[in-house]
């Protein structure tokens, strides 16, 4: 990218993402205003929900990771990839691996935070203005940090967390499943600095009416009234288990020719998800 162009990040949108389209949910709605507040009032957040019920997309979408991770200087990006008057997002994701060590998450977080800051300056900068490449990271540059798959952090990957929040002055949002609010609160020193508690919710049967009209569009195929209550009660609302099911209809409908989606096509393609017990 020259200096002449200009890439426009979007506004945070309120949705998922399903194929090309990105349909709003009551759960990212509330997932988006959780972030906005713990960016406001300078506190962290937890935000729990079952394995597949879209906290990670969610959590992609608010920060517009996938705009802005790939400018990072580690994949050889230079000064230049962002130009000048851009607003960025100053929110930064990161996934606790599952061999991640405190020590190597604190070096992770302060490399994260340094490339935010870096390519904030650039888009706050005028055109010809050079920006600088020094190692410090100056507080409150980064505003919020997301931190995904939070379950597996122990004791001392907490308390890093809890120094970055203390000592950079950035807001915390930890993703997680049942279990998460349980461990935090077994550090009372973080604990503490919760402002927020937030269970991500799984779809409706109106959005997975909505989601079903985006997905069959132009395949000319006719939607049974009852389908959408049938594939809630079928995934409780899980959104991973959704997009399954609907690959197995999208096969069912193909090789058997059916140009009608009903309540039995749903129930063959359902009963061949991975279920407990």
């Amino acid at each position: 990218m020259n200096e002449r162009e200009v890439m426009v990040l979007p506004q945070r949108e309120r949705g998922l993402q399903v194929g090309k389209a990105f349909l709003e949910t009551r759960g990212y709605q509330l997932f988006v205003d959780m972030c906005e507040f713990c960016r406001e009032a300078g506190v962290v957040g937890l935000c729990e929900g079952a394995v597949g019920v879209g906290k990670t997309e969610a959590a992609r979408r608010y920060s517009q990771w996938d705009l802005v991770e790939p400018q990072f200087s580690r994949h050889g990006a230079g000064q230049n990839c962002v130009s000048s008057g851009v607003v960025m997002p100053r929110v930064g994701l990161y996934r606790v691996g599952a061999t991640s060590t405190p020590k190597r998450m604190e070096q992770d977080l302060a490399l994260l935070r340094w490339e935010l800051q870096r390519l904030c300056e650039k888009a706050d900068s005028g055109i010809e203005e050079e920006v600088s490449e020094s190692g410090y990271i100056r507080p409150g540059e980064v505003e919020l940090l997301i931190i995904d798959e939070a379950n597996r952090l122990c004791r001392q990957g907490l308390e890093v967390l809890r120094d970055v929040f203390e000592e950079a002055r950035v807001s915390l949002v930890l993703l997680g499943y049942a279990g998460l609010k349980q461990k935090v609160l077994a550090q009372p020193a973080l604990a503490s600095r919760v402002g927020v508690h937030y269970a991500f919710e799984g779809l409706c049967e109106q959005e997975v009416r909505q989601l079903l009209q985006e997905y069959i569009r132009g395949r000319g195929v006719e939607v049974k009234e009852e389908v959408a209550s049938v594939l809630v009660e079928k995934t409780q609302g899980n959104i991973q288990a959704v997009l399954l099911v609907l690959k197995q209809i999208e096969y069912l409908l193909r090789i058997n020719k059916l140009t009608v989606l009903s309540k039995r096509v749903v129930e063959v393609a359902s009963s061949q998800l991975l279920r407990r017990g």
